[in-house]
C-alpha cells in the first residue's frame, strides 16, 4: 500500500512538473495563447441569443503574429452590450457569416459589422442604429440558418445580413454542422467534474494549445473529399454540384423563412483575395444573384470594388501571413454595405415603420 500511495504520488508530482514546464514554456515563446474564445455552459447557451460567454474581453494570441482585441458582450456576440429587446424607435441589423464576418485577426471596432453602424449613424446622423455581429468561425449556410431560426428571431431584427464568404460552398461538404459541434461542447462543460476542469484549465496555455491542434486534427481529418480536383473552397459548380445546389436550396428556405417574417434580407458576396487579386475566378458572382433574387433577397456583389482597390495597391487582406480581410478589407465592405443600404431605401423606409414591424 505504501509502495502504490508512494508511486501514485511521484506519478501526480511528475505529471504536474511537466505541466508546469509546458505552461511556462508555450507562455514565454508566446505558442500558445492563455486566453481565447470561451463557449458557455448548456445553460447560459440556452438563456442567452449569442454563441459565446458573455463578458469575456482579452487579447487574442491565437495567432501570436496577428493578436487582436476581443470583447464578448452582455448577449454572447463581439461588440458593445446591447439589449436583447430592441427598443421600437431603433432599426438592428444582424449579420450571419463565419470569420470574415466575425473579423478574424482584427480588433473588435475593425470588424466590418461594427464599422457599418458607425458608417450608417454617420450618414443618417439621429437615427437609432444597431448592428450586431453573429458571425462565428467555421459557420455555414446550414449553420446559419439553424441559428436565426433558434436565436436570431429573439433580436427581431429590421435587416438580416446574410455573408457568403469563398469557402461556403466547400462547407455543405462537411459530415456535422459546426453549430452541433458548439452546442455538444456546451453539453460537457455542464458535466459537473468535465465542466469544472474545463473552467479551472481553460486560461492555461496548454489546455489551449491542446484545443487549437485538436481542431486542426479534426479539419485534417474532415477534409472535403466530395469535392475534389480544385482546391475546395474555390470549386465552381462543374466540380461540386451538390454541394452547390444544397447552398442553393438552403438560400432559398432562409429567404422563404425571412419573407414569412416580413423581413428583408442582403445577401453580401465577400470575395477572397484571390477573387480580388483576379487570380482565382469568382463564381459567386455569376451564380449567387439570381439565386438572391429566387430567394427574395437583395444582393450586393463586393468583387467590384475590391478588384478596383487591389487594382491600386491597397492591403484589404492579411496576406501573406493570413488571408482573411484586414482592416481596410473591412472598412471597405462596411462602407458599400452601408451605402447599398441607403441607395435601396431600405434604411429610410425601416426609418419610417420601425415602431410598426413585427416581432418575430
Amino acid at each position: 500500500m505504501r509502495s502504490a500511495l508512494r508511486n501514485l504520488l511521484l506519478a501526480a508530482t511528475s505529471l504536474l512538473l511537466f505541466f508546469g514546464s509546458a505552461e511556462i514554456a508555450l507562455r514565454v515563446t508566446g505558442l500558445a495563447p492563455s486566453r481565447a474564445l470561451r463557449s458557455p455552459d448548456l445553460a447560459t447557451l440556452d438563456a442567452i441569443p449569442g454563441l459565446f460567454e458573455p463578458g469575456q474581453e482579452f487579447i487574442d494570441r491565437v495567432r501570436r503574429d496577428l493578436p487582436s482585441r476581443i470583447r464578448i458582450d452582455n448577449l454572447g456576440f463581439r461588440g458593445r452590450d446591447l439589449p436583447e429587446r430592441k427598443a421600437p424607435s431603433t432599426i438592428r441589423l444582424l449579420c450571419l457569416g463565419d470569420s470574415y464576418t466575425f473579423g478574424d485577426h482584427v480588433d473588435d471596432d475593425q470588424a466590418y459589422p461594427a464599422l457599418l453602424e458607425s458608417d450608417l449613424r454617420a450618414r443618417r446622423p439621429g437615427l437609432g442604429v444597431e448592428v450586431i455581429n453573429a458571425g462565428a468561425n467555421g459557420f455555414g449556410i446550414l449553420d446559419e440558418s439553424i441559428f436565426w431560426k433558434e436565436k436570431g428571431v429573439r433580436l427581431s431584427p429590421n435587416v438580416v445580413i446574410l455573408t457568403f464568404s469563398p469557402n461556403d460552398i466547400s462547407d455543405m461538404a462537411r459530415p456535422a454542422l459546426m453549430i452541433s459541434g458548439m452546442r455538444e461542447h456546451a453539453v460537457l462543460k455542464s458535466r459537473p467534474v468535465v465542466g469544472t476542469m474545463i473552467r479551472f484549465l481553460q486560461d492555461s496555455a496548454v489546455f489551449n494549445a491542446m484545443q487549437i491542434l485538436a481542431a486542426r486534427v479534426v479539419v485534417a481529418a474532415r477534409g472535403h473529399g466530395a469535392i475534389p480536383v480544385m482546391e475546395p473552397s474555390r470549386a465552381g459548380p462543374e466540380t461540386a454540384p451538390r454541394e452547390w445546389e444544397a447552398y442553393h436550396q438552403a438560400l432559398v428556405a432562409l429567404g422563404r423563412d425571412l419573407r414569412a417574417r416580413r423581413l428583408r434580407g442582403l445577401l453580401v458576396l465577400y470575395p477572397s483575395f484571390g477573387n480580388a487579386a483576379g487570380t482565382e475566378r469568382s463564381f459567386s458572382s455569376s451564380i449567387l444573384p439570381a439565386w438572391a433574387d429566387e430567394a427574395g433577397f437583395g444582393c450586393l456583389d463586393l468583387l467590384p470594388e475590391f478588384s478596383a482597390a487591389a487594382a491600386k495597391g491597397e492591403a484589404l487582406y492579411l496576406v501573406p501571413r493570413d488571408a482573411h480581410p484586414g482592416p481596410a478589407g473591412h472598412r471597405l465592405a462596411a462602407d458599400r454595405i452601408a451605402a447599398w443600404l441607403i441607395a435601396s431605401g431600405w434604411i429610410e423606409a425601416q426609418a419610417g415603420s420601425v415602431s410598426s414591424v413585427p416581432d418575430p
